[in-house]
């Protein structure tokens, strides 16, 4: 919505309002989920008081995603791309699956175009599916076991002259 706003606002002043309409809005939500028990608690030792806990489930990626939405709102005031008009594609900007678990957070200008058309090709199809299975193979391969020796060298038992010194 802050996006659509800048994207319609005629003055830097109206553009700037949505602007900072939106950091506000975005940063406190991610202060009110990540920090409001930390607040209260604080609050509650300083003065005594016992102001109930929220006790609020913290959305999982709520800082992604506030920040991949404040990169969107930050890239329509500077002018850098349009104000998106569908949904989905925002959604999909916002949700970008590969960017949520890998990081780092991606600019919407950077991905606005390939949002509209994407490039399909067998090539294509098939780059992606080998790095998929290399990335598995890695996983399998090395992670797994180097999991399963630190899972053995944290057990309590005796250890031999090896693994006290990897210890």
């Amino acid at each position: 919505f802050c996006g659509r706003m800048i994207g319609r606002s005629k003055t830097q002043k109206g553009k700037k309002f949505w602007l900072t309409g939106s950091i506000v809005i975005s940063i406190g939500l991610l202060a009110i989920f990540k920090y409001a028990d930390f607040f209260i608690d604080s609050f509650n030792s300083v003065t005594g008081l016992s102001v109930p806990l929220l006790r609020l489930s913290l959305p999982v990626g709520i800082s992604f995603y506030t920040f991949q939405s404040l990169s969107y709102t930050i890239d329509v005031y500077r002018g850098n791309v349009p104000a998106q008009r569908n949904m989905i594609s925002f959604g999909a900007y916002v949700t970008l699956f590969p960017q949520l678990i890998a990081g780092p957070i991606v600019r919407y200008s950077d991905v606005a175009r390939q949002l509209k058309s994407r490039e399909h090709s067998v090539e294509k199809a098939s780059l992606g599916v080998r790095r998929l299975l290399i990335g598995m193979g890695k996983k399998i391969l090395l992670a797994n076991q180097m999991g399963f020796l630190w899972d053995q060298l944290q057990t309590p038992q005796t250890l031999s002259a090896l693994e006290a010194a990897l210890e």
